[in-house]
């Protein structure tokens, strides 16, 4: 039963020398069990997320009928499906491709409360992202690290010291930001030497205050496996291909596996379309005749972010700078990395994979340039890229960049609920809006969802942790990592840098990926972060299934491996085709998705992709 499945999720909770925290929180849901927990009817399905048990999840999906279905796997619809499966439903998410390939892997890595928002009298939107952002300490420690952010100000922009320092204090107050957290205003010279590379013409003064660096992509699919350690079950390669009806009603999806072109019937009370840039698609299978001539509601608005060596561009504080068409453009440093993002334009084209226009690149080195002028950075200086697109609500009139990112639910005459915008930061608000409206729609089948289960989706929603933060403290990260490094090399043949690498990525989950691979904590290139037991572990407990899932979501190096990343993509290839089966054709197809999809070979980025062709066995790319 679902509550002594859920008792045995909790016995994952590491309660060695940093587990005050994981018991508190075990406590709290063992606790919610008891109370609750007898209240669950139906039986969870304890299918790992293994590339290998895709057979078994599609047998699943077709063997009953769901309380909830939903269209989409990424943070809004894993958040959905976290949520519904705490309120005890039975709940199935289906991808198209990825989980987080879409927008939710291709963001600024920022869980941030919205400085500009404060701009457009957006108060309770900076408040609600102020308030998730913190509360994400509680939940994964290990995904949220707060960054001083400077924020210089020059006579030229919109924009003063004033003006700026007090926004930047209202956003303080809305956002509740604790006292050692809380902005500082700096004169000219205060910038100057906290950052001596910052251009000194015409520059006023400057704010310090915090925002939070997270992996979008790991987020989602950690929010995911939560979901699943309450009963959700996901698949993903399994684009929806249309809707069921019955009496006029939305009843459930076909869709196809699309690694066996198998077709399936998912049956459901409820579904909702979290398709981010593709909602709109889903909506025109919703009785496509009614909505023939209606007008659209979605604007996509397309992103770039540009990666340098941190050598290249070596700060020590994030930027984020007022840019002459009234945005904040933002400069971070991510370990040996330092990128640059974002733009923002309306966007039409192929949503999955943006282009990069030379224009974009441009653009991002002068605003850079402008304020680092002894880096004279240049294209050559580029060592990662990537574009994404945002679903965002259509405001008529508006440009991409003045549109808010306030979400918003729509149900259609056949029940189908749609959720469209919203932003990283508040993707656990979007889905306690969402089920707010599933909960009323059930009750309208006649179906209420037990007051009891609510009640305990509300309670634990916002404090149970996500795996890999069930023993972290919210606060001390770094002291934490190198404890928790300490303790793996002592406990496993694995490199200090190397542990410090998998418990930052994987939190208190890090000696369990340690055991994957037969155990082999050695990289499988010398020089690319990602260990033999890593990559098992991914395909067995992630569900990855292609090279780009690994290199591109799971582990980022598609946007920020540089050319180390480049240079031993064939031998990861290798390692993933011998734990996969694949056929030297199949490997040399997935090393030139993968060029594509990390946008390695589209400006020639590397030299080193002209000699992938003779290092990948079977051929050519």
């Amino acid at each position: 039963m679902a509550g002594s499945a859920n008792v045995h999720n909790d016995n994952m909770a590491v309660t060695g020398p940093h587990g005050s925290r994981g018991i508190l929180w075990a406590n709290r849901r063992r606790a919610a069990l008891r109370a609750y927990g007898s209240e669950v009817s139906h039986t969870m399905h304890a299918i790992p997320m293994a590339r290998s048990k895709r057979a078994e999840r599609r047998a699943c999906l077709v063997s009953q009928e769901w309380d909830l279905v939903i269209i989409g796997g990424g943070i809004t619809g894993a958040g959905i499906a976290r949520e519904a499966s705490l309120a005890g439903l039975r709940v199935a998410l289906l991808e198209a491709r990825d989980f987080a390939s879409g927008t939710s892997s291709r963001s600024t890595k920022l869980f941030h409360g919205g400085l500009r928002y404060l701009e457009r009298a957006e108060f309770l939107l900076v408040r609600e992202g102020g308030r998730e952002r913190e509360g994400m300490q509680r939940l994964a420690p290990h995904l949220v690290h707060p960054l001083p952010f400077l924020l210089p100000i020059y006579k030229s922009m919109k924009y003063g010291k004033f003006a700026m320092g007090t926004a930047v204090w209202l956003y303080d107050r809305l956002a509740q930001v604790e006292p050692g957290e809380q902005r500082v205003v700096l004169t000219a010279d205060e910038v100057l030497a906290r950052e001596p590379a910052t251009n000194p013409q015409d520059l006023t003064g400057g704010v310090m205050y915090h925002e939070y660096l997270t992996d979008d992509a790991r987020c989602t699919v950690t929010v995911l496996r939560a979901a699943e350690q309450w009963g959700a079950l996901s698949l993903n390669y399994t684009p929806v291909t249309g809707l069921l009806y019955e009496a006029g009603r939305v009843c459930g999806v076909t869709a196809k596996d699309a690694e066996t072109d198998e077709s399936l019937t998912v049956r459901a009370r409820v579904v909702v379309n979290a398709a981010g840039p593709w909602i709109e698609s889903v909506l025109g299978w919703d009785d496509q005749e009614a909505r023939r001539d209606t007008e659209a509601r979605i604007l996509h608005s397309r992103g770039v972010h540009i990666v340098f060596d941190h050598a290249r561009l070596p700060i020590s504080h994030a930027f984020a700078i007022q840019t002459p068409d009234g945005r904040l453009l933002f400069i971070i440093p991510r370990e040996d990395r330092t990128f640059v993002g974002t733009t923002d334009e309306t966007f039409v084209g192929n949503l999955y994979h943006p282009e990069i226009m030379e224009r974009d690149v441009e653009y991002l080195l002068d605003l850079v340039n402008a304020i680092f002028p002894a880096a004279k950075v240049v294209k050559g200086d580029v060592v990662g890229q990537w574009s994404g697109v945002r679903p965002l609500v259509l405001e008529p009139g508006k440009a991409s960049k003045d549109v808010s990112r306030k979400d918003q639910v729509w149900v259609s005459d056949s029940r189908l609920v749609t959720i469209a915008g919203g932003k990283l930061t508040a993707w656990r608000k979007m889905a306690e809006d969402v089920m707010e409206t599933v909960y009323t729609l059930l009750s309208d089948l006649g179906q209420p969802v037990n007051a009891w289960l609510r009640e305990r989706a509300e309670l634990l929603s916002p404090v149970s942790p996500l795996p890999g933060g069930l023993s972290i403290p919210p606060k001390g990260l770094s002291d934490w990592i190198e404890q928790e490094a300490s303790r793996l090399v002592q406990l496993g043949t694995i490199a200090a840098g190397d542990a410090r690498m998998i418990a930052r990525r994987y939190g208190d989950e890090a000696l369990a990926v340690m055991q994957f691979g037969q155990g082999d904590a050695t990289r499988i290139v010398h020089d690319v972060p990602l260990l033999h037991c890593e990559l098992a572990y991914l395909i067995e407990r992630e569900m990855a299934v292609h090279l780009t899932d690994v290199i591109v979501r799971r582990t980022g190096l598609g946007w920020f491996g540089g050319r180390e990343a480049v240079t031993g993509i064939a031998r990861i290839a290798e390692a993933m085709a011998n734990l996969c089966d694949w056929t030297a054709e199949r490997l040399a197809d997935e090393v030139s998705a993968c060029l594509a999809e990390s946008y390695w070979g589209e400006r020639s980025l590397y030299s080193a992709v002209d000699s992938l062709q003779t290092a990948v066995p079977g051929g050519g790319l």
